[in-house]
């Protein structure tokens, strides 16, 4: 055959090409179902990719030399997420930061490291893998996958708690100060309680911006006040008395307290239990006032709030609830709604005060 007479041979045009083909969704569809992002972004974080590129770009070479790891496999993960925007990836095998990838840093201000460590943990991907039962039966998927609740199999296992603690910690640290700049006005209150506080991140940021208020306590289970006792998010009030912590169950009984506060914890929980709670405060001080941040469910909820009440579903009995829902538990337990307010965060602030409270 002469050079005249050689062409190229392309394959004819796939249907998927011509816009309005219905071929088109079975390649989107396609793409949607490998779950490689979450794996991808745990590696990375164990593997402390982010930290090491806080000094500047680094190759991948010098990523996978630093993390003892295959440089080869390591591209490929590198490859998925900066293909999400998380890292930048240049042809010469250069990696550097990009604005979704600089939290994934212990260094970043609003840090998700320990987030990105959390999503990765196995115990999660056990229960993703019952989710198919979990929707038929509508039990969580946690119960399914190992006969019992969350709250009572993390306390037993130690390292799978402190990874969950620190990632909810995380998390209350990109949302503190926005959600205290929308918390109602504080009307004299001398003492806050944090319901379920962690290791209290979210209170440590009130009682920052509150100098009026004498001092806060936290009140979770005893393996979390012993973990923030060990590690104070803010030695200085801690020192002072200012944060206090004392360990018990909220569902039995609270510390006495002006105002009651408590940040995404409701959702974790079925409605008598909310309601149990809220009674209990109520006999603790039948004259408190309640702001608890949450996920507030309506047509217009963001991609984040909906994956997220998913996997709540996955390992908690609560759920993410509507206004009215939220409005119908809160006179349950003898309160009313006084408002909920919007933040500059994803969750809002649900105001209630005791029923024929001035």
């Amino acid at each position: 055959m002469s050079d005249s007479t050689l062409t190229l041979s392309r394959p004819a045009a796939a249907a998927s090409d011509n816009p309005g083909s219905p071929q088109d969704g079975a390649a989107e569809l396609a793409a949607a179902m490998f779950p490689t992002t979450v794996p991808c972004l745990t590696t990375v974080a164990r593997l402390g990719v982010a930290a090491a590129l806080d000094a500047g770009p680094r190759t991948i070479g010098d990523l996978a030399a630093q993390a003892g790891c295959d440089p080869e496999a390591l591209t490929k993960v590198i490859a998925v997420l900066a293909a999400e925007g998380i890292f930048a990836l240049s042809p010469d095998g250069t990696v550097a930061h990009t604005p979704r990838s600089e939290p994934l840093s212990p260094a970043h201000p609003r840090s998700l490291h320990d987030m990105a460590l959390l999503i990765g943990e196995e115990w999660l991907w056990r229960c993703w893998g019952v989710l198919p039962d979990a929707v038929r039966t509508g039990a969580p998927a946690f119960a399914l996958a190992f006969g019992e609740s969350a709250w009572s199999w993390l306390p037993r296992h130690p390292d799978a708690g402190r990874v969950f603690h620190a990632a909810m910690a995380a998390f209350s640290r990109t949302v503190s100060d926005q959600l205290v700049a929308a918390l109602p006005v504080l009307a004299g209150e001398r003492v806050v309680c944090d319901l379920g506080g962690g290791t209290g991140t979210y209170l440590a940021a009130i009682l920052r911006a509150n100098t009026s208020v004498e001092h806060g306590i936290v009140l979770d289970a005893p393996d979390v006040v012993a973990q923030a006792q060990a590690h104070p998010v803010d030695p200085e009030l801690s020192a002072c008395g200012r944060l206090q912590f004392t360990a018990g169950n909220f569902l039995e009984q609270v510390p006495a307290a002006d105002l009651y506060v408590a940040k995404q914890i409701i959702h974790s929980w079925t409605d008598d239990d909310v309601i149990a709670l809220l009674r209990v405060v109520r006999e603790a001080n039948p004259r408190a006032r309640v702001v608890i941040a949450e996920f507030v469910a309506d047509a217009s909820s963001p991609r984040f709030a909906r994956d997220f009440d998913l996997t709540m579903f996955l390992t908690m009995p609560g759920a993410v609830r509507r206004a009215e829902d939220l409005e119908r538990i809160v006179a349950a337990a003898g309160f009313e709604l006084v408002g909920i307010h919007a933040t500059a965060s994803t969750l809002s602030l649900i105001e209630a005060r005791p029923r024929g409270a001035e």
